[in-house]
This record gives structure tokens, C-alpha cells and sequence, in this order.
């Protein structure tokens, strides 16, 4: 079987008629393209780290580079992942698809290889709930609440009197879905109110 080919045309704009003119084609094989992917890897970042008293191998050279969790990524392959991932693929090999690498330190920064673990997201997710780090805001403690708990004591109060859940909405400065949520106890639902009538 031939190698597979790239053909990369480079193209130019012809000045005043705005048509697009090829100035050069280049043919590039496999062999080719996985040379140039093996000297940018001869060019990646080295990986440097710092053991802390509990054994993690916490990574001081991917610390700009970080996702919305905190953990460092790097990028292989043009794919930006979590470095945890990469360095269990480097010690452990290929990971199967669906699963998770997990911390046992539960440190995000950690890239020590005996800390990571296969997972797949509902270990990962009960791993988190029996470490005590599940915490969801709920009510006021959540930090875009609109409505306080005595806002809601007062609108299970008025839910009684009033048909139409937008005018409670506009009255209290949030969507007419909130109130009919707290009428159905799907939000709020832990406060109850005396004679009030909930579906």
C-alpha cells in the first residue's frame, strides 16, 4: 500500500481581482509528518516537581498551565490533557476509554504515579462523597441565591392567595420557574411553613 500523502497548497490573492492563485503545492508523506511530531516532542517542557511531607509529587513546571480544577495540564498530540493522565499513560500504558485517572491524595497538583488510579466518573464521584469534599451550596449559601430563607417562607405563604406564579415572580426579583419550583418543592423544599399547601 503507497503512504498516505498530504498535499498542502499555499495560495496567494491576485492584486484587484480578488482570486485566490497557487504559488507552490508540497507533498508530505506519514513518514514525514511523525518526524516532525517527534522533534517537537524532543522540544516539550521537562516535567518538575517538589515531594511534599504526604509523598505527592506536586508540579512546580506546568503551574500556569492549569484547568478549571486546579489540576496542571500539558499539551501532546496538539490535545491539551491533564498531566495526571499523561504520566499514568507513561507509567502504566494506555487507558481504557470511559475510565478516569483518580488522586488517592485527593491533591490536585499531585503527579506522583502510585497516588493515580482507574476510575471511571462514578468511582471518582463516590470517591469524592466519602471524602467529605461533595459540597453543594444550597439556599443561602449558595452564592447567586436571589431569594432569602424568610423571601420563601413568605412566598409559600402567598402561594395559597395567588394563582399566577409571575406576579410572585415579579415581585420577588426572580423567574416565574423559581416560584413553581418552590410551589412543587423542587427548590426550597427543606423550609416548610405552617398551613401552607405544597403539591
Amino acid at each position: 500500500m503507497p503512504p498516505r500523502l498530504w498535499i498542502v497548497v499555499l495560495v496567494r490573492a491576485c492584486v484587484g481581482r480578488g482570486d485566490l492563485m497557487p504559488t507552490g503545492i508540497y507533498v508530505r508523506t506519514a513518514e514525514y509528518r511523525e518526524k516532525i511530531r517527534q522533534s517537537r516532542l524532543g522540544k516539550r517542557k521537562s516535567i518538575e516537581y517538589y515531594i511534599d511531607e504526604n509523598g505527592c509529587h506536586i508540579c512546580i513546571s506546568h503551574s500556569r498551565n492549569k484547568d478549571g480544577n486546579g489540576y496542571p495540564q500539558i499539551s501532546v498530540d496538539n490535545r491539551t490533557i491533564p498531566l495526571a493522565r499523561y504520566i499514568f499513560i507513561k507509567s502504566n500504558g494506555e487507558i481504557p476509554k470511559g475510565m478516569f485517572v483518580c488522586h488517592t491524595c485527593d491533591n490536585p497538583h499531585c503527579i506522583n504515579p502510585d497516588h493515580l488510579f482507574l476510575g471511571t466518573h462514578m468511582d471518582n464521584m463516590r470517591d469524592m462523597v466519602q471524602k467529605g469534599r461533595a459540597f453543594h451550596a444550597i439556599g443561602e449559601h449558595n452564592g447567586r441565591h436571589k431569594l432569602t430563607k424568610e423571601g420563601v417562607i413568605q412566598i409559600k405563604e402567598l402561594l395559597n392567595t395567588v394563582k399566577n406564579c409571575s406576579e410572585l415572580a415579579r415581585q420577588f426579583g426572580v423567574a416565574p420557574k423559581t416560584i413553581n419550583d418552590i410551589k412543587l418543592g423542587k427548590k426550597w423544599g427543606w423550609i416548610s411553613c405552617q398551613g401552607v399547601k405544597t403539591a
